[in-house]
């Protein structure tokens, strides 16, 4: 996997645990 694609990975899970905590995320 390239670093640009674990990035984007990155972001989803953090956006994931932000929804998860009631947080709304807008990108």
């Amino acid at each position: 996997a390239s670093i640009f694609h674990f990035g984007i990975c990155s972001i989803a899970e953090v956006k994931k645990e932000m929804l998860k905590n009631g947080i709304n995320v807008r990108v």
